[in-house]
């Protein structure tokens, strides 16, 4: 047997224990209409709110992609975490550009 195996019967997938990307998951959730609990990295299960949500998505669209990967990693970790991303960039989306 391989080591990928628990006992002779059963396989380990891994694709079944990774958590799904955090904007599909909040998609899902406002096609619900808002009932859908979020999983979170840590374990946590939180039903957001629709508004909550929108004001997510956004902020998410006006950022850069690679502003966008860091928002969605910081927001993926925890409640918490999701609460100090929409902070976060929310307060670096109202900072007046530099024209240099």
């Amino acid at each position: 047997m391989t080591k990928n195996t628990v006992n002779e019967n059963k396989i380990i997938d891994a694709d079944d224990d990774r958590i799904p990307i955090l904007p599909m998951q909040l998609r899902k959730s406002i096609d619900a209409g808002g009932s859908n609990e979020i999983i979170f990295e840590n374990g946590e299960r939180v039903r957001i709110p629709l508004r909550t949500i929108y004001m997510f998505f956004d902020i998410y669209s006006k950022l850069k992609p690679i502003d966008r990967e860091e928002m969605q990693a910081q927001a993926a970790r925890s409640s918490l975490g999701f609460s100090n991303a929409l902070i976060t960039y929310m307060s670096k989306e109202k900072m007046p550009r530099s024209i240099y």
